[in-house]
This record gives structure tokens, C-alpha cells and sequence, in this order.
């Protein structure tokens, strides 16, 4: 599902946001004891600077002290002189460290005369293993007043990955469509956060994977923060056994503009490079743990710079032609296949989004051509091609240069509409035809209160009918009511669509949640998830886990990897160069909980101990144990 642009990545806190005139009994920052950082300003603006810098962008706001309204005491800081959205105000914080988990919260206000409702954040920037990433703590929206006593709290708990440099705080309002109606001056007032302790993951619970093993993989979608936070790895590799990767192989993150333009320079100007920079952490993840990856998206009218489609990668050059772009394409989607082969031969890309959301929102047709940056919504590819006949040539290339076994599929949102369910079926019909596809993504954004569940159903059934593969892509649902009542109700919906899942298992070949857990959300605010902000199960996950009927699942295989394999003595796990009952318990525990007690290719290799049979099993902890206590005199058993 799209994201909002400018944006990078997913939000990854808890929201709490509430809008009312100052109370009488309002105790000031500075006067709580608790804080870790607190400031009302009054005392100066206590180096709180404008975002923008004269050396990048030639100019900076204002940022300074104003008697004009305040949340508490005489003084608020006020941002002025802003031509974008991003600008604002920040500050460098040593008591922001990384690991750590915080609640940050902030006063905001602006005058009623630049716009009646306003959008506004409280966000972090840092670096994480060289590349920049901006997660929101709070994100709400707030109306106007025009003598100051209307003012908004912006709140949220947010954790900082354990690699994080660089750590700053800042303000921001939100992006808009529209240009410049948000560029208003705007007051922040009370800034202050606390620590809090992240409690640890439950680990005496079912896991969603075991749960629903023998029906469909179980995946989780993650950006390169989520899982560099302790309790989100623990979480990941407890319930999931497919990652999606949140941004990190869409175009923006993969196309290198200058090694384009430096290739270009040579006189080739239709193979558009790489790089894998972004995606290098969540790479290393999948292939330390071995963790299928579901790839998402090639070709996407979203998150893909215009330079792409323009001449000579000049961001404001001229459009090019449909026979240069069906070249860029191809090498485009060559490079990243070839790319991510030779550096990660170990990574199994077992499906792919080829093309992503080609059809309008609502209904059947395609998008309206333009530049998604400048109009949101509006298709670069519909601009060059004229309609969607790009799509066709892209699913050939992809089958051309895909790993074998890597499923290719088309994946769309709001696809229970009848209308757009219908195209998407016809789409995909046509493609089956040709040969060049195998499943259909159904994106799976739900509300609690829309669409129903027969919907839901009529839609699966609907592209079951085709004879391709489905997967429930980046399934998750909001809820406006978090009460108990509230989580309940988005409990029994959640039931009710995992039911589907296992009707039509026969087709449906893997389940994807959109997001580790409720603050790691792109729709936080809402609750969409099955883990809440402290990665704690939600009524939603029992729900989902209970009555499920176990299903025999395949025994597992030793993976087949590209490169040579060390293989030491068969039946040492361990690698100390002896077989001995130490082994004997690392390939049980493993056989219990691979992803928790993970063995190495090496481990691997040494536990197939018994002659002819190719996957790891237990009666192969149970030879290993027999050859330990002397019952056998050799390995490999031979029977």
C-alpha cells in the first residue's frame, strides 16, 4: 500500500493525541521529577534549531522564542519562515540513546487564519548502519485558534534501534497534496520524554508459524529498525517464517541516480543501476536466520523517482519514449534479479511483486498518468505507455530473470470492490495465458467495520477460480475503538478472516502482516496489528491461534545453498570436532524451534546421518543418541 511520500518508512510508535484548552491543574515539564528531558522554554530556546540549513538548502527558518501564546508559564518556541512541509525545528539530544525506549510527548498550536485542520508530527531521525530513517513518535491532527488556548498533545512510545547514530528530535507538520497550505508558522510548547522499560516478548505462547504450518507460510513485513530492536528480532523469529521487506527493494531505495548518469555517460542510457545499500541489514537477517523473502515491488507507480522515466536521469528532463522505457525496464529488473543472486546466493526469494497497484483506487480502470510525486496517485508508467500495457512486459521480464522457483505475482489494494476484483481477475487471467504469472496479491488493508468478511470471501473466491496461487500480502486492520470492547470486536474480524485463509488453503499460499507490531504500524493510531506497542499479544492473536486444526507439515530439508559448504565430522553439530550428547541436544532443540536455536550450513550437513535420506529429521537425533551410547558402531546408519 502506498505510503506517504517523503516519508522514509514505515511510523513506529504509539499515538496518543487529544486536543483541548489548557486545564487549571496542568503541572509544567519542568516540574516533573521523572523526565529525563523536559523544556517549557522559559529560559531561551535552548538549542532547539530550524531543520533546513543555508549550506543545503540556501535558506533556514526561524526558530525562536514568542510571547504570542504559550501551553504553560509566558513563552512558547515558534517555527516561521517555512516554503516545506519538513521544515521545522529539532535538537541533538544526549539523552536519547540507542537500545532505549521512550515516551515522548510535545505541545503543539498554530493561527486559525492559515487553515482550519492541520496534521502535524513529533518524529526522530537517526542513522541505522549508514542510512538515514525518520520514524514518527506522534502524528495527530489538531484545529486552529486564533487567541492561543487551543493546543494539542502529541505522544507516543517509540524504541531506538541498539546501532543508532546520530539521534535527533524534531517537528514537523505533516505532507499535504496541496501545495503550501501547510507551510503555516506553528508553536510547540512543553517538550519532554521519559524512559521506560521494554518488556520482554512472550515466549510461552503458540507461535503463528507452528500454528499454521502445513496451511500457509506466516509472514511479517519489516523495515531495517524493527528488527534491529531486540524485541522485535525475538518477536520476528518467533512467529514468522517469510519476510517482506517494508521499503528496501522498492525503486526509490534500489536506483542509483549517480551510477546511472555515470553510465549514461559511457553512451548507455537505458540500463538504469543499483545499489543495495538499504536493503544490505535486512539481507544479512533472512540469510543468517534463513528466512524466505517475499520481494516487493519491482514496478510500482509509487516510491519511484521521476529521474527513472525522464531523459538522460535528469529529474526535470523530458519524458521518454515507450521503447526506451521498455529497455529500462528489462535492465532494471535484470540488475536487481542478478544483483541480489551474486551477493546473496543464500537468500530464497520464493515470490516476488512484479507490478503493484496498476489499477485506480476505487475501481477497474487504470491510473491517471502524471508523476506520482507531483499528484499523488497519478502513474509514470501510465504517462510514457498510455494505459497499463506496461504491465505485460514486465511480468516477461521478470520470468526471464527470476530464481527459478520464485513465484511472480500481481499485488493490489482495495481488491474486494467488485469492480477493481474484477479487473485484477481479468488481468490476471490474460497473464496466466502467456505463461508470465502465478499469483495474485491481495493486499489486505481492513477496517474493522469495512469490508465485511463476505466480501473478503467472495474475493478469494473469486481469484481462486483462476488456478493461481494467492497470498494475503500486507494484511492488517484498524480499529477507531480501543477499548476492551473495541480490541475484542477487531479480535472476532481477525478470526473471521484467518477462517478464509484456511478455506481456501488449497490456493492460499502465504499470510503476511504488515508490520512487527502496533507501533511499528503505518496506520499506529489505529491499532492494526496482533502485538500491541510492548510487543505484547493482543486479543486479536489468541483468536487467531485458537481451534486451528494441526495439519502435517513436510519434514524439513537441508538447505541447498550456491556456494561449497565446509562439512566436518558427521553427527558434530557443535563443531568441536567430537559426536557426543551435546549434539544430540542442539539437533532436538532445533528440531523444536529452528528459528530459536538456529544450526549452521555446516550443522546442517553433519546431521544428515542417515545413508540416503535427505532431510533432517528426528530419527536423526535418535541415531546420533544410539551411536553416542555405542548401539551403532558407524555413521552414516545404513540400517
Amino acid at each position: 500500500m502506498k505510503l506517504k511520500r517523503l516519508l522514509a518508512g514505515f511510523v513506529s510508535a504509539a499515538l496518543l493525541a487529544t486536543s483541548f484548552a489548557l486545564p487549571t491543574n496542568f503541572m509544567t515539564a519542568s516540574a516533573n521529577e521523572d523526565a529525563l528531558y523536559s523544556e517549557d522554554f522559559e529560559g531561551g530556546v535552548c538549542d532547539w534549531v530550524g531543520r533546513a540549513t543555508v549550506a543545503e538548502n540556501g535558506y533556514t527558518e526561524t526558530v525562536g522564542l514568542s510571547t504570542e501564546r504559550a501551553h504553560s508559564g509566558k513563552t512558547s518556541l515558534k517555527i516561521s519562515g517555512r516554503k516545506v512541509f519538513w521544515n521545522g525545528a529539532k535538537i541533538s539530544l544526549a539523552e536519547l540513546k540507542a537500545g532505549g525506549t521512550y515516551v515522548i510527548s510535545a505541545w503543539f498550536s498554530y493561527d486559525h487564519s492559515a487553515k482550519w485542520e492541520q496534521e502535524f508530527e513529533l518524529n526522530l531521525a537517526y542513522t541505522l548502519n549508514g542510512t538515514p530513517d525518520y520514524p514518527t513518535a506522534g502524528r495527530g491532527k489538531m484545529q486552529s485558534s486564533s487567541g492561543g488556548g487551543n493546543w494539542t498533545q502529541l505522544k507516543g512510545e517509540i524504541t531506538i534501534p541498539d546501532d543508532a547514530e546520530n539521534i535527533e528530535l524534531y517537528v514537523q507538520t505533516s505532507y499535504s497534496d496541496q501545495q503550501g497550505d501547510h507551510l503555516m508558522d506553528f508553536y510547540i510548547d512543553d517538550v519532554m520524554f521519559i524512559s521506560k522499560e521494554l518488556q520482554p516478548i512472550e515466549y510461552d505462547i503458540p507461535s503463528l508459524k507452528d500454528v499454521y504450518a502445513g496451511y500457509f507460510k506466516i509472514g511479517g513485513a519489516a523495515e531495517a529498525r524493527e528488527v534491529s530492536i531486540r524485541n522485535g528480532k525475538e518477536l520476528f523469529l518467533k512467529h514468522y517464517n517469510s519476510i517482506t521487506f517494508g521499503n528496501e527493494l522498492k525503486p526509490e531505495s534500489l536506483l542509483d541516480q549517480d551510477a546511472s548518469k555515470a553510465l549514461l555517460a559511457t553512451g548507455n542510457g537505458t540500463n538504469p543501476q543499483i545499489k543495495l545499500d538499504k536493503a544490505k541489514s535486512l539481507l544479512k537477517f533472512a540469510e543468517d536466520n534463513n528466512i524466505p523473502v517475499r520481494g516487493h515491488a519491482l514496478v510500482w507507480h509509487s516510491q519511484t523517482p521521476d529521474w527513472f522515466f525522464k531523459d538522460n536521469y535528469e529529474d526535470d528532463g523530458n519524458w521518454v519514449t515507450k521503447e526506451v522505457m521498455l529497455k529500462r525496464m528489462e535492465n532494471y529488473i535484470k540488475n536487481v534479479m542478478t544483483t541480489l543472486a551474486t551477493d546473496y546466493p543464500n537468500v530464497e526469494f520464493y515470490a516476488w511483486d512484479v507490478v503493484n497497484e496498476a489499477f485506480s483506487n476505487d475501481g477497474g480502470s487504470p491510473r491517471q498518468p502524471g508523476s506520482d510525486k507531483q499528484q499523488s496517485g497519478t502513474s509514470a508508467w501510465v504517462k510514457i505507455f498510455g494505459d497499463n500495457s506496461f504491465i505485460e512486459p514486465a511480468f516477461t521480464y521478470a520470468r526471464q530473470y527470476a530464481p527459478k522457483d520464485c513465484k511472480l505475482f500481481y499485488n493490489d489494494f482495495n481488491e474486494y470492490i467488485s469492480q477493481k476484483r474484477d479487473a485484477i481477475y481479468t488481468l490476471a487471467m490474460g497473464l496466466k495465458e502467456k505463461g508470465v504469472i502465478d499469483g495474485i496479491g491481495m493486499q489486505m488493508h481492513l477496517d474493522l467495520d469495512f469490508p465485511s468478511s463476505s466480501d473478503v470471501d467472495k474475493a478469494v473466491e473469486k481469484f481462486a477460480s483462476t488456478g493461481l496461487e494467492v497470498q494475503f500480502t500486507e494484511l492488517d486492520m484498524t480499529t477507531n475503538d480501543k477499548s476492551a470492547q473495541g480490541l475484542l470486536r477487531q479480535a472476532a474480524k481477525y478470526k473471521e478472516i484467518m477462517n478464509i485463509a484456511v478455506k481456501y488453503s488449497d490456493v492460499i499460499t502465504a499470510v503476511v502482516f504488515w508490520g512487527t507490531n502496533d507501533a511499528n504500524s503505518w496506520r499506529n493510531d489505529r491499532v492494526p496489528l496482533l502485538f500491541d506497542a510492548q510487543y505484547q499479544a493482543k486479543p486479536a492473536f489468541f483468536a487467531v491461534v485458537e481451534g486451528v486444526e494441526p495439519r502435517e507439515v513436510p519434514p524439513t530439508t537441508a538447505k541447498q545453498t550456491t556456494t561449497a559448504v565446509k562439512t566436518g565430522k558427521l553427527g558434530d553439530l557443535n563443531g568441536d570436532g567430537e559426536v557426543t550428547i551435546e549434539d544430540v541436544v542442539v539437533l532436538r532443540l532445533y528440531l523444536m524451534k529452528p528459528d530459536v536455536y538456529p544450526m549452521s550450513a555446516e550443522a546442517m550437513v553433519n546431521a544428515l546421518v542417515i545413508e540416503g535420506q535427505k532431510s533432517i529429521q528426528g530419527n536423526c537425533a535418535v541415531t546420533i543418541q544410539d551411536y553416542v551410547v555405542e548401539k551403532i558402531k558407524s555413521l552414516p546408519y545404513s540400517g
